[in-house]
């Protein structure tokens, strides 16, 4: 089966169209494929060769880390772009192989010029000391995260240079601590960090202080010495 489009979405419908006992189908061929969609879908070894090769440029991914290892197996030096978005069985989030799965994963994108890991589950529960991404370009952070493991995650990751953080409403336990934290910062950070960071978006709800975002707003600038852009977004809802 040979396709002309430039993009092909696969996902769990497809998955049990193509391997449907009752239908034999041709090795599939996308000799014009440039953009490729994984939706929580693990595939085969024969897949996996006919897709991850020339002309494909960009891979986002949506699904379990486990898959997203085997998927790396194939070479993927050729990329221009990988994108992920890791999901977790239900009520459960990572394991402790966890962080030792993302660096070997992140080992793995040397010549990829965009890698873009969008988290919105809560595993940052992880020594930050642990961790290895020197690859890693686009970070956006979707749920709740303590501010001090923000700086740390900062530090850790020197060649990040784009930085997106939606700000949840914590309890005011949480928000002191933070506060108190981000007053002392320079007892923790004396001088700012090596992050090549150049682009920071900050989106709150109408439910976050102003006065507590401007001030980490500022902290951050100071942190993030070669920061060219700030975009903040409050009030609307975070999902853009």
């Amino acid at each position: 089966m040979r396709l002309a489009g430039d993009k092909f979405k696969y996902c769990w419908s497809d998955e049990a169209y193509l391997r449907s006992e009752s239908t034999k189908l041709p090795k599939l061929e996308f000799p014009k494929l440039n953009n490729l969609i994984i939706d929580h879908t693990l595939l085969n070894s024969a897949e996996r060769q006919s897709l991850l090769r020339a002309p494909l440029k960009r891979i986002n991914y949506h699904g379990l880390l486990k898959d997203l290892l085997v998927l790396c197996r194939q070479n993927i030096s050729g990329l221009d772009e990988l994108s992920l978005k890791l999901a977790f069985k239900k009520d459960r989030g990572p394991d402790a192989s966890f962080i030792g799965s993302i660096n070997e994963l992140f080992r793995k994108t040397e010549n990829i010029k965009v890698v873009h890991w969008e988290i919105d589950s809560n595993i940052f529960r992880f020594d930050t000391n642990r961790i290895n991404w020197p690859h890693l370009t686009h970070l956006t952070i979707r749920t709740a995260i303590k501010i001090d493991m923000l700086f740390k995650i900062i530090a850790a990751v020197p060649n990040l240079n784009y930085l997106s953080l939606h700000l949840f409403t914590a309890t005011e336990n949480a928000m002191e601590e933070d506060a108190m934290f981000l007053d002392n910062l320079k007892q923790a950070y004396p001088v700012p960090s090596a992050s090549e960071i150049k682009t920071l978006a900050l989106h709150y709800s109408r439910f976050m202080s102003h006065e507590y975002v401007a001030f980490l707003q500022n902290k951050l600038q100071w942190f993030l010495p070669l920061l060219e852009n700030v975009v903040v977004k409050g009030k609307g809802r975070f999902f853009v």
